[in-house]
């Protein structure tokens, strides 16, 4: 189960009984960047408060939480508990 922890400690804690056999990087293996730099994640925010409300949530979900694309496409209504201020999802 992979938790999204929203406030002002941001941070995924991520539960998994697979053990990674790569360590990663700044480049994928195609030697393109792998993260956005701070200029371009201020850009994703300026975009992605100008599209339409579902585009706009999955977007800064994902750029406040740091989760993977398929983590927050796995979120559901039923996930979220607004009084923790947690989102979980099983992947």
């Amino acid at each position: 189960m992979n938790r999204l922890f929203y406030g002002d400690n941001l941070a995924v804690l991520r539960e998994s009984t697979q053990t990674a056999t790569r360590r990663p990087g700044l480049f994928g293996p195609s030697g393109n960047r792998k993260y956005l730099n701070a200029a371009e994640r201020r850009r994703f925010v300026e975009a992605a408060l100008r599209v339409p409300l579902p585009v706009s949530l999955f977007c800064l979900t994902l750029r406040r939480s740091g989760a993977r694309i398929s983590e927050v496409l796995a979120l559901t209504p039923a996930a979220n508990d607004i009084e923790s201020g947690v989102a979980a999802s099983r992947l």
